[in-house]
């Protein structure tokens, strides 16, 4: 061992597993590096300590096998060390894990829930490193669904998963965000796109569009590209994915169903803290109609397969509502999305679609890069409750280029 293993001179072997480890009784003072930098403290408290991973990477690797996943055929080598407070990760080429020596600082005395998530995590990354190693780059395509579908599997794997729930606080508050998002530009928001994973189950549970997706990986250089590939036919046709001028499995389903997750206490099992969360993302881009016949709001930017939520708040009448959408995006030369509106009303237990999804089409203006389109839905609105309009603003682009939406205008009028 080199560098920054030097110090961890103690090994445990398991079935497929080798740890490396500096017990903390060993050593005092780690010493300096020759810069005179102070050396991390790499001592892990006991061996307790490291058969606690052990059993957990153990088991996970059985679940993992038995669900029809390869690992690489060779024993994978585990490093205790000071992360600095990072949970663990994985290291390509060697296709090594890193874990936290300092289980009071990451983990805390007796958080064995993340212990689990953690193994289930970093073990799920060296499945991947086996069928397509560039996935560890951040600027790669496929780094974003490397932390989706890993998280994705950690829940597969791992009773009663909380954990992962901390990764979608940054997906709630910036759904405007691409789905795709390179790690480069957020680190974290990738690991809430296990939604978009969960989703592909859920709509298409007996599919396994995920491990096809991993399993197929070497031929794609793009993951959408692969989801796109392996979704079922139906009816005769493949589903779409995303598309700028037709009805879309991403715009007309996920992003509705993203939504109504709120009320769906097997997924969102801290339901309260995330609903007021997704409650609080969204809010920003209310628009209020109790008060008043007409409103607007002009929003910025809205990345490649992003979306913003926006709830309509009506007063109670029947009547229509007109909504007109116009859109800046210079760089497009054909309509870059579309919006997917719900109708729905007010109910303590969640949101409640009674109509739609309806699209709203986006058709080009006289200058390049002006798009605009109206939808006309009809409302009944209780008397002894407000309701809501929910619209839905995607941005569908489609290919490489990933373009975005620089700004768009989002009208609202009622007509008695």
């Amino acid at each position: 061992m080199t560098g920054i293993w030097t110090n961890l001179k103690h090994i445990t072997t398991s079935h497929h597993f080798v740890f490396h480890y500096a017990l903390r009784s060993y050593y005092a003072n780690p010493g300096v590096t020759p810069q005179g930098v102070p050396l991390p403290f790499d001592g892990v408290p006991n061996l307790a300590y490291v058969g606690t991973f052990k059993n957990a990477l153990e088991r996970y690797w059985f679940l993992y096998e038995r669900a029809g996943w390869r690992f690489p055929k060779k024993q994978v080598h585990v490093y205790f060390r000071n992360l600095q407070g990072v949970n663990g990760q994985t290291l390509y080429p060697a296709l090594c894990i890193e874990l936290p020596s300092r289980h009071e600082d990451t983990f805390g005395p007796c958080n064995k829930a993340l212990v689990k998530a953690v193994t289930a995590h970093e073990l799920f990354h060296v499945v991947q490193g086996g069928l397509k190693p560039e996935c560890f780059y951040e600027d790669s395509d496929w780094a974003w669904f490397a932390e989706a579908s890993a998280t994705f599997m950690q829940t597969r794997v791992v009773p009663n998963d909380r954990e992962y729930l901390w990764f979608l606080y940054s997906w709630l508050d910036q759904t405007e965000l691409p789905l795709d998002l390179s790690l480069t530009d957020d680190s974290i928001h990738a690991y809430g796109g296990f939604l978009f994973c969960q989703f592909l189950h859920e709509k298409f549970p007996k599919n396994n569009t995920i491990q096809k997706v991993w399993k197929s990986a070497a031929k794609f250089n793009c993951p959408l590209k692969a989801i796109q590939h392996h979704l079922p036919k139906q009816s005769g046709s493949a589903v779409r994915l995303a598309s700028a001028t037709s009805p879309d499995l991403f715009a007309s389903e996920f992003l509705s169903w993203n939504f109504f997750l709120e009320s769906r206490p097997s997924l969102y099992r801290q339901g309260i803290v995330l609903r007021n969360r997704f409650q609080h993302a969204f809010a920003g881009a209310a628009l209020d109609l109790r008060q008043t016949v007409e409103t607007s709001g002009t929003y910025g930017e809205l990345g490649h397969l992003g979306a913003r939520y926006h709830l309509i708040r009506l007063p109670h009448f029947s009547g229509w509502c007109k909504i007109q959408l116009d859109v800046k995006a210079s760089d497009c030369p054909r309509a870059p999305g579309k919006g997917v509106v719900h109708l729905i009303r007010a109910n303590p237990g969640g949101g409640e679609s009674v109509a739609g999804p309806l699209e709203l089409t986006l058709k080009s203006r006289t200058s390049h890069g002006q798009f605009s389109g109206i939808l006309r839905v009809r409302c009944s609105v209780s008397k002894r409750r407000d309701g809501y309009i929910l619209v839905i603003v995607a941005n569908t682009t489609w290919g490489a280029n990933r373009r975005s939406i620089q700004s768009y205008t989002l009208s609202v009028k009622r007509e008695p």
